[in-house]
Parts: C-alpha cells; sequence; structure tokens
C-alpha cells in the first residue's frame, strides 16, 4: 500500500478557494509505477462537498519528445482506473461443460484403461564369422567387484580410458571390434544393454559438465550373463580410434529392478574417471491434468531477490502455444511472478515484481530447439535493488534488462500452470529450485546438473528445492531448509528417464571395470536387427465437470480418463511403422454453459488519450487537468487499487491527486456502479447483444434521482474515424437518449503535436480527456423497482471497429438545499491549460454557474475583480431549474478594471443573493483564478501580418475591440498572399480570431507527407521601420488547428507618458565601434530576448537575460557587425521596445 498523504491546507489552486481539504497523492512524476493501493478518507460521519481529481502530465524528465526521450511517439488510451473489492462487476461469459486441458474438440472419446505411447527399438545381435587375426589390450587388472547392474532400473555410466594407457597395452590405431569385462556372478539379463564410444581430449571427468553428444554406439540389446567368467560384447558397428585421442565409454540400460545384479571385476585409477548414476532419475510430466499448489511459508522470505531455475522438455506437439509453467499472485490476485516458456508467438516472458498491479517484465523470441524436443535449463533472477532481471538458457545468458526495481510480495504460487488454471505448460520438468539470492553465473554453471547439497554457495537462500525423486505418490518432499511438504494435485505425473537419455545428477568415481579393447578382423560376419516395442506409459487427461449455480459457474467434480484414439507405432526414425486401435468406453459430448463471471469491481474514473510525443513539449512542469469526480464518492473510501491502464500508461509521467472539499453535497451520492463492466466492444458483437446485453438493474429504494454517466471511445481504422450513433434504451421501445460518439479535435488546448492530432476521432483526441454524456433516467424508473438499461449502436455494420466502453449508474438522494447557486469555474481569464486556447484575456470574463437548490434559479448577484483593484457587479438573469448550469458574461469595460497594485493579483468572482434571497449554502459561492496579464504594446507603427497559403478559402481573420465590436475582417483571401492590418487603435483591450475551417491551420506537416502540400502561411505581429522594413516582434504557431485566438491591450494614453518615463531605455555609445551599452529601467523583473535586426529586418543576434529589481544593464559586443545602422529590440513577457544603433569601423 502506498503511503497516504492526508494534508489539512488552505488552496486556492487553479481557480478554485478551498477551505481545510484532504488531499491523497497516488501517483507521482518521479514514480516508476501507474499503478497502486492508496487509502482514501473513510472516518464515520465525514461528508464531502466536492472530490476533485488533479491529473498532471509531463514529458518524461520534462524532456521535448524525441523517439525515447520525452514524450512518447504514439497516442495511446491512457485510462484511470478505481478497483472496488467490496463490490462486485459481472460480465456475460460462456464456459464448456467440460474443461478438459489439451484436449479442444467437442467430443472426448475415453477409455477407462491406459494407453501407451509406442515406439520400435532395433536390438542389433553381431554374429561374427571366422576370425582372420586379432590383437588385444587389457586395461586394468584389479579384482575389486565394481555393479554393472544395480537397483536402479534404468543407468548411465561413464569411463575414461587415456589414449597413454591404451597405447601401453597395445592397443594401435584403427578398428575396436569387440570389448572383454571379468564378470563376477551369474545374474539375469539386462534390458537394452548398451555401449557407446566417443574420442575426448579431456583428462578428468566432471559430474557438472558430462559429455552427453558426440557418442557412437556400438552394442545394444538385451544381454544375458549366463556365468563367472569373461564376456565378450561384439560390437554391431566397429569403433574406429585415431590412436591419439583419450577414449570415453558409455554404459546404458534400461531394466526393471526384478533379479540378480551383476558384477565385473574392476581396478582403482588414480584420478576421476568414472561418472555414474545411483538411483533412478525421474521428472514430472505436466500435460494441464495436474499441478502443484505450493505451501508458501518458505516463499515469504521473497522481497527484492530471487532466482528460480528448473530442467523443462516441452512437448514438440504442443509448442509453440500460450504456455504458464509457473504462476505467483499477491494477496489482491495480482501477477508477481510469471514465466510463459512460451507464448503463443515463441517468446519467452519473465514477469516478476508488483508494486500493486504493475509488474516488471523482460522477454526475447527462443528458438524452437530451445523450447520444445530437448532438455534445457533455464535459470530466472532478479535483482530489485539493482533494477537487474536475467534468464540464462543452458548456463549462458540469454537476456537481461534494467530499471525493474519492483519487490515480490506473494501469496498464492502454482507451479505447472496459470494461477486461474487457464493455461498449463505441455511438457517434462526437473530439479525445480528457488532462492531469496540473485545467483551468480557460476553458482548457476556449477550446479545446473548436479543435485543440491549444502555445499552449495547459496545453499542458505534456497527457498525451495524439488528434485522430483519419488516416482511415485502425490506428497513432495521439498530439501530446501526448514520447507514444508508439497503437494502434487492431479493423475500421477511420474515419469523416468531410461538410461541413454540421463544427462545430470551423477556421482565422481575412481574405480573402473577392467576392459579388454579387442582389434580382430573376421570373416562372414552378419548382423541379426530385432525389433522391440518399446512403450510410454501415457498419462490421463483431467476432465473437469461444470455447471451454473444461479448465474455463478461451479467446478463439480474431476475425473480421469485416457483418450481413445488410434495409436501410432514408430521407428527410431521416427516413421510410423504401424497402428493400435483402442475402442472408446464412451464419448464425452462437451457442450456450453451461459454464466456471469464475477471479479472486483473495477470503475473508470477517467478516459485520456496521450498526444503525440514526437516535438512536444509540455514544459517543465506539464500539463494539468482538474476533473470533478464527486459521483465517485461511495468508491473513494479506504483502501483502493488505483491503475492506469489500456496502453498508454507509460507514455508520458503522471500525478495524480485527489481533494477532498469538507462540506455538505448539493445532493449525497447514494451509490455507484457499473451497468457493465468496463469492456471493449467490437461493431457486429455490440449490435447482436453479444456484449454489453440489455440489464436488469434494481434502483436503489433510498435514492430520488438517477444518471447513467457513458464514456465511450472508438477504435480500429474505422471506429476511430467514421462517427456512429450510440443510444441507452430504459425499458425497451424508443431509445431515449441517442447520441454521435464524435470529437472535435481542432480546438485542442495541446499543440502542435508529432501526428495526426488535428483529425476528429470517435470520442476522443490526442491529448484530451474523453466527454462524459449524462442522462438522467429518474422518471423512467420507480426506487426499489427495475428498470432494463441496454447500450447499443445504429447504422451500418463495419469492420476493424471497436470501441472502450464505460456505462456507469450514479445514484443521489434528494437536493440537501432549497436555495443554493453554485460558482462552478472561471474559464476566463485562468491560466488553466484547458482554457489555454482563450487566455490570456482582458476583454470580458466567462465563468459558468449552476443552480444547487431545488428552486429554480432565476437571478442572482455577481461581484468580480482584481485583487486590490476595483470591483464591478452585474445581475444575472434567467431560469435554471435543480442542476443546469449556464454561461455569463462579466463585462469588462476599460483597462482601469485590470489596475492593481497587487504582488499576485487574482481575478476573484462571488455570487450572492440567488433570487433575492439568502443562499443556503455560501462555501461555494467563491472562486479566484490566476492568470497571465495580456502583452501590452505602446509603441506606434505595429502590424498584423497574415500571409495565406494555398488554400485561402479555409481562412478568416477578425479583429475585435473590448466589446466584441468588429473592427475588421480578412476573408475571401487570394493565395500566397500578404495581407496587412495596422494597429493604431485608441487605449483599450483588443483580440483577433484567425479560423481555420478545415482545421489544420496556416501549416500542417501532414499534407507534405502524403505528398499533397498546400504550402506554407505564417501570422505574426511587426513593428514597422517604414513601408518596405518590418521587424517581427511575435508570431504565432502555424500548426493551430481549427482556431488560433490572441488578446493584447494599448495602454491608456496618461500610462503611456509614465512608461515613458519610467523606461529611461538608451543604448550608448551610439554610434560605436566595437560595443555598446544597454539600459532599460521601470522594467518588470523575468526573463528578456534581446535582438538585433538590419534594417531589411533580418535577425543577426539574439540573448538572453534575467531582469531583476526592475532595472537591465548590459555591455553588448558588436564585433564581426559591418558599419550600418541596425534596430536593437528587448521584449519581456508582455512588452517590447526598439531604439535604432549605428555601427561604425
Amino acid at each position: 500500500m502506498k503511503n497516504l498523504l492526508f494534508t489539512l491546507v488552505l488552496l486556492c489552486l487553479n481557480g478554485f478557494l478551498f477551505g481545510q481539504n484532504t488531499t491523497v497523492q497516488t501517483l507521482t512524476l518521479d514514480d516508476n509505477s501507474t499503478s497502486g493501493s492508496f487509502s482514501f478518507p473513510d472516518e464515520p460521519g465525514q461528508s464531502f462537498e466536492k472530490i476533485w481529481m488533479v491529473y498532471q502530465m509531463r514529458c518524461h524528465e520534462g524532456l521535448v519528445g524525441s523517439g525515447a526521450v520525452g514524450c512518447r511517439e504514439w497516442d495511446y488510451s491512457c485510462n484511470t482506473f478505481l478497483t472496488d473489492p467490496t463490490r462486485i462487476d459481472s460480465s456475460k461469459a460462456t464456459h464448456p461443460t467440460h474443461l478438459i486441458p489439451g484436449f479442444s474438440e467437442d467430443a472426448f472419446p475415453y477409455t477407462t484403461d491406459p494407453t501407451f505411447s509406442l515406439l520400435t527399438v532395433n536390438q542389433q545381435e553381431m554374429v561374427h564369422g571366422t576370425l582372420v587375426q586379432g590383437s588385444s589390450a587389457k586395461i586394468g587388472t584389479g579384482l575389486t567387484p565394481l555393479t554393472l547392474y544395480s537397483g536402479a532400473d534404468q543407468s548411465k555410466s561413464q569411463l575414461l580410458f587415456p589414449a597413454s594407457e591404451l597405447i601401453a597395452e597395445g592397443l594401435t590405431a584403427g578398428l575396436i571390434s569387440d570389448i572383454t569385462m571379468d564378470i563376477l556372478n551369474d545374474s539375469d539379463a539386462i534390458e537394452y544393454f548398451r555401449i557407446a564410444l566417443k574420442h575426448t581430449s579431456k583428462v578428468a571427468l566432471n559430474p557438472a559438465d558430462p559429455d552427453l553428444v558426440g557418442f557412437e554406439e556400438v552394442y545394444i540389446r538385451d544381454t544375458d550373463f549366463p556365468g563367472v567368467g569373461e564376456f565378450q560384447f561384439d560390437f554391431y558397428q566397429p569403433f574406429l580410434w585415431d590412436g591419439v585421442s583419450n577414449i570415453i565409454m558409455e554404459i546404458t540400460y534400461n531394466s526393471p529392478n526384478t533379479g540378480v545384479g551383476n558384477t565385473a571385476a574392476g581396478s582403482e585409477i588414480l584420478y576421476d574417471g568414472v561418472l555414474y548414476s545411483e538411483t533412478d532419475d525421474y521428472h514430472i510430466e505436466l500435460n494441464g491434468s495436474g499441478e502443484i499448489e505450493y505451501d508458501v511459508t518458505n516463499f515469504q522470505q521473497l522481497s527484492e531477490e530471487v532466482t528460480i531455475s528448473f530442467w523443462a522438455y516441452g512437448d514438440t506437439a504442443a509448442i509453440p502455444s500460450n504456455t504458464t509453467i509457473l504462476d505467483a499472485v499477491n494477496a489482491n490476485n495480482q501477477r508477481t511472478m510469471n514465466i510463459h516458456l512460451p507464448w503463443g508467438n515463441s517468446r519467452v516472458y519473465w514477469d516478476c515484481g508488483n508494486d500493486g498491479g504493475s509488474y516488471d517484465r523482460i522477454d526475447k523470441a527462443a528458438n524452437i530447439e530451445d523450447l520444445r524436443g530437448q532438455w534445457n535449463h533455464w535459470a530466472f533472477t532478479k535483482n530489485a535493488n539493482t533494477g537487474t532481471m536475467r534468464i540464462f538458457l543452458n548456463g549462458e545468458l540469454w537476456h537481461s534488462g534494467t530499471a525493474k526495481t519492483r519487490l515480490i510480495d506473494l501469496s498464492r504460487f502454482v507451479l505447472g500452470k496459470a494461477a486461474d488454471g487457464s493455461r498449463f505448460f505441455p511438457g517434462l520438468l526437473d530439479e525445480f529450485r528457488v532462492w531469496k539470492k540473485e545467483l551468480s553465473v557460476s553458482a548457476i554453471q556449477d550446479w545446473m546438473q548436479r543435485k543440491l547439497t549444502a555445499d552449495h554457495p547459496n545453499y542458505a537462500d534456497l527457498v525451495s528445492y524439488l528434485p522430483f525423486d519419488e516416482g511415485e505418490g502425490g506428497s513432495l518432499t521439498d530439501l530446501a531448509p526448514s520447507a514444508p511438504v508439497q503437494e502434487y494435485s492431479g493423475a500421477s505425473p511420474w515419469r523416468t528417464k531410461k538410461g541413454q537419455e540421463q544427462f545430470k545428477g551423477f556421482s565422481i568415481g575412481t574405480y573402473r571395470p577392467n576392459v579388454t579393447f579387442h582389434q580382430n578382423t573376421y570373416m562372414g560376419d552378419s548382423v541379426i536387427v530385432t525389433p522391440v516395442l518399446d512403450t510410454l506409459f501415457n498419462l490421463p487427461y483431467a476432465v473437469n465437470y461444470y455447471s451454473v449455480a444461479g448465474t455463478d459457474l461451479v467446478l463439480d467434480n474431476t475425473e480421469y480418463f485416457w483418450l481413445a484414439e488410434t495409436q501410432t507405432i514408430y521407428d527410431a526414425d521416427g516413421m510410423e511403422v504401424g497402428i493400435i486401435f483402442v475402442s472408446p468406453d464412451g464419448s464425452i459430448d462437451i457442450g456450453t454453459l451461459n454464466y456471469y463471471a464475477k471479479r472486483d469491481a473495477k470503475f473508470e474514473l477517467l478516459s485520456f488519450v496521450t498526444p503525440y510525443g514526437n516535438g512536444l513539449d509540455l514544459g517543465p512542469e506539464g500539463k494539468t487537468w482538474w476533473f470533478d469526480v464527486t459521483d465517485y464518492a461511495p468508491i473513494l473510501k479506504g483502501e483502493r487499487f488505483l491503475s492506469v491502464e489500456m496502453g498508454g500508461q507509460s507514455q508520458e509521467e503522471l500525478d495524480i491527486k485527489f481533494i477532498f472539499v469538507p462540506g455538505t453535497p448539493t445532493r449525497e451520492v447514494v451509490n455507484m456502479q457499473n451497468v457493465w463492466p468496463f469492456a471493449r466492444g467490437w461493431f457486429d458483437p455490440i449490435q447482436n447483444e453479444e456484449v454489453f446485453e440489455e440489464r436488469t438493474v434494481p434502483l436503489d429504494e433510498n435514492g430520488t434521482s438517477f444518471k447513467i454517466r457513458s464514456s465511450i471511445t472508438g477504435h480500429g481504422q474505422n471506429g476511430e474515424f467514421i462517427p456512429r450513433e450510440h443510444y441507452i434504451n430504459i425499458n425497451g421501445g424508443t431509445q431515449e437518449f441517442k447520441y454521435e460518439v464524435w470529437k472535435e479535435c481542432g480546438d485542442n488546448p495541446v499543440y502542435p503535436q508529432g501526428g495526426t492530432w488535428t483529425f476528429d476521432r470517435a470520442g476522443w483526441c490526442p491529448g484530451m480527456a474523453t466527454d462524459v454524456r449524462e442522462f438522467d433516467i429518474t422518471s423512467l424508473g420507480t426506487p426499489g423497482s427495475s428498470v432494463t438499461i441496454d447500450y447499443g449502436l445504429n447504422g451500418s455494420t463495419m469492420a476493424e471497429a471497436n470501441y472502450l466502453v464505460a456505462n456507469q449508474l450514479v445514484t443521489y438522494g434528494p437536493p440537501n438545499f432549497e436555495l443554493d447557486a453554485e460558482l462552478l469555474e472561471i474559464q476566463r481569464p485562468s491560466d488553466r491549460d484547458e482554457f489555454a486556447r482563450t487566455n490570456p484575456n482582458c476583454d470580458d470574463a466567462l465563468i459558468i454557474i449552476q443552480n444547487a437548490g431545488s428552486t429554480n434559479l432565476t437571478t442572482l448577484e455577481i461581484t468580480y475583480g482584481i485583487t486590490g483593484g476595483t470591483q464591478e457587479s452585474i445581475t444575472w438573469l434567467g431560469n435554471l431549474s435543480f442542476n443546469e448550469t449556464a454561461e455569463v458574461i462579466l463585462p469588462i469595460d476599460d483597462l482601469y478594471f485590470w489596475e492593481t497594485n497587487s504582488s499576485d493579483a487574482k481575478f476573484e468572482v462571488s455570487i450572492s443573493s440567488p433570487n433575492g434571497g439568502t443562499d443556503q449554502r455560501d462555501s461555494n459561492n467563491s472562486l479566484s483564478s490566476s492568470f497571465e496579464q495580456v502583452e501590452m504594446f505602446d509603441q506606434p507603427g505595429l502590424e498584423i501580418e497574415l500571409r495565406t497559403n494555398q488554400r485561402p478559402q479555409e481562412n478568416k481573420l477578425t479583429l475585435r475591440d473590448g466589446s466584441g465590436n468588429i473592427l475588421g475582417e480578412l476573408d475571401n483571401m487570394a493565395s500566397q498572399s500578404n495581407y496587412i492590418q495596422e494597429i493604431d487603435f485608441p487605449a483599450g483591450c483588443y483580440s483577433f480570431t484567425l479560423e481555420d475551417s478545415n482545421d489544420d491551420g496556416l501549416h500542417y506537416w501532414y499534407w507534405d507527407a502524403i505528398g499533397q502540400s498546400v504550402g506554407s502561411g505564417f501570422l505574426r505581429i511587426t513593428y514597422a521601420l517604414n513601408d518596405q522594413i518590418q521587424i517581427p516582434i511575435k508570431s504565432f504557431e502555424p500548426e493551430f488547428g481549427g482556431d488560433l485566438h490572441y488578446s493584447f491591450s494599448i495602454p491608456l494614453s496618461v500610462a503611456n507618458k509614465d512608461l515613458d518615463e519610467l523606461r529611461k531605455f538608451s543604448l550608448f555609445p551610439n554610434p560605436t565601434s566595437s560595443s555598446f551599452n544597454l539600459e532599460l529601467e521601470g522594467i518588470s523583473a523575468g526573463m528578456v530576448v534581446i535582438e538585433i535586426f538590419t534594417q531589411e529586418g533580418k535577425l543577426l543576434r539574439s540573448f538572453e537575460d534575467f531582469v531583476s529589481q526592475g532595472k537591465l544593464y548590459k555591455e553588448i559586443s558588436t564585433q564581426g557587425i559591418p558599419s550600418g545602422m541596425y534596430q536593437v529590440k528587448v521584449s519581456s513577457s508582455d512588452r517590447f521596445w526598439v531604439k535604432p544603433l549605428v555601427k561604425i569601423d
């Protein structure tokens, strides 16, 4: 759970004046996480008049977007959700009547008798003819009895014979035809006795690095040892020794331990020349019919570091597919560890750590041989302290990732399948190990093929160790220190490796059987090939029986059957050599159940789409939006999980806080509920009622009014760019609420962006919140009864169209006040980012009022002014019913209104005397807004210059005074032409608006990109030195979308004189040969720009400086500037000054 920041503060932020509030800080700009659990106010008797969500977005580290720097390139849905575990979401769902992991047909023919996989193995018997000539070399003369056939059903041994020993006993380079061993007892036959040889340069054998490939098989057959004495193993094919290499002899067998064991005479050697397996090497098969649900007592030690390692053998018939080999979740059922080995795209995914919702992940595409058809060793590590996650394949680093710092906190760990049972790993698993430590590369490599012992350097960090050596039953001995016994649930999973298949778990030995190597030549040899059918017991399928109880899906029971299908017999090369028919005992028909899937209710608080990031500069503080989330008061209580999802959560940095304003609300929010869970629906399924189907919804008996909030965005090529009519229908019949899901994007306050931001879209624009539609359904139902609610789409079908849909039902109590007017917001003047298109502003102000009382609002007194300035007032007349709103224009007659002595002036508004009476709630009667002053032009000779592009018919420029009167218009202009409007007006406030009917401004990169260039225009304010020369004073962004609004002021004549006296703008010496001093007094503190222009208006040099205490003094070099006349311009945030300068040699 994240720390809760409860603060009692006096806030005056972005137009909202609050008293003592509670602030809950959730995500922050420097937070790597985009989700978490947070505590919200939940004290008995608490009441909040308003709840605000303050949503701040910034490019990463405040940088301009460029690829992986700053804001990310693309627009993504970036929706904010709150999950309430005390409420339930339900979704219409289907489920098979029988769920059989690994089986996907409609009918399951079964048998209760075990089935087998069948493989034909060719045993080879050499029958020698007449011995022509021969020689032999006996290695070893000892009499120590050594076991050839022990208690293990399967066995592998490797014997090293150095070339020096072979040569010393007379062996020469050439063919080895046979070997002889000294048998010490009469024993039973050994099945599949096999000998293979290989050359090697090794001088010792290592159990951590056994030889597994490169052997040449020379002997394989069931072998009977008739008595004591020499026994010759006749090779069915000779081994060609090179005469210089050492030889490794590998002996394996597969034989059930039912008879007398076998021993041979041997000798001690002085080097590690023998590897052998002492016991059967068991493993488990995972096919979805079972899993290990861990007792996680030991797993509570996991937090910052972990290593998980195992051997896996994927099923060639089932991989690649969507698999899960292990899955761990926390107490909130959120993923904290997971391995897909692989997913259906052949990528291996390693997920580890969770901060309350989001998890760290690394993934990489794998070669098919790394996933199936052979044993591979995998090790997955994480160190949250260093932020490193790694994947090792067969002891080598295979993939890694950084900045992975989320901690591990798990309460459930499932091995073999997903925690919800939806996926499993089809294959074999062995030697499963978990450490609470990130193991070193050497620790992984040195022990991957050895049984763990206390000699392991990280033995004390071992959390779980399942070697799977039991071979029977369901109890698994966990060999980690103090670990509990684990249980396997399901059909018996046990498999054992045949002798030839063993590759690990060897012991080292220094006693080796005596072996005589023969180099004989025979005449008339023949090989008898005997096909032997080898059978492998198949695991049964788990058949899970389901039913529906009420609306819930219920697992009734699980039974285990074998699939009755034709069994194919293969030879050693994988070729089909025969079939066996399996008669079914019966067949299970798999039907479909309809039910409602339940989960914790997840509410969409905000639907937002990230802006196109390339070239985007949101500034060091980013952009901030304020959203009224008072409707969510019933769920913004106690510990709740907040998450930002849908793909765009990491495109930018986010800061989200909630401000709870104490007091009595307009009306109590009795309940908030999802009509349907938030979901994505495609066009046809929505129209066909397959999703967002008609629902019967009870209306809370404690409610007196009811509202549906609808937030919808369209996606896909058609769903995004083609409007469609959506509807909410209550109780069938006529569709009461029909609305087009469409949003104009040309007036987006976040511009320009590095993409197609101007194109209108279905319910969304890049860098803006989705519009929320609200529908009052109070008159359509009765509290305590039910209504049917249906959502749908009208119009012809569309491919490539899907919609993210959130429809919520809000239940209210009665109004708490009869006579209550509320001042909702100040839109002008304001520095809030969402109102940036019409600010700064000096003409009429704009506010929004609302009737928050049950009595219609007809009159209202409104007082407004600047802090420390003159106060104005008007009487508003109208007729607003409960909850209705109105825009109110507040007239500002002249520039005196903006004069103030305050150093922190704000625009302040208060309302009073609703209907001539007393407002029953005064806490919502006052607001103030911070704002920027408009730029002041107090120098003659200024002009507005507009140059059109090749589509001038789209543009219109309108110039107005402070009262809204039109002073001039430019319309019906020519292509690629310049137009001038002189700024020669009396003192006052002025504004101009440039409209573009195609929402693409004077220049839009898109038309150039697709080869349909329409040229480029510009809009700027210039200072005219003469009829031919203009110095640019202010230039406007040509990619402005639909319209550009700009306000400025011309000061009063008296103020002008004062300014001239205060300014004292001088350049000296003037003329100058090498440098000059610039002095400017009476200027506001802040950053200024100093520019030097030629007489033709060409910019030569530009500097920035900071002014403090109202005075600027700077020496500026003119080195490198030719002699002549120049203009020096100084610009502050709200005005500029220009003076001539003469440069002489």
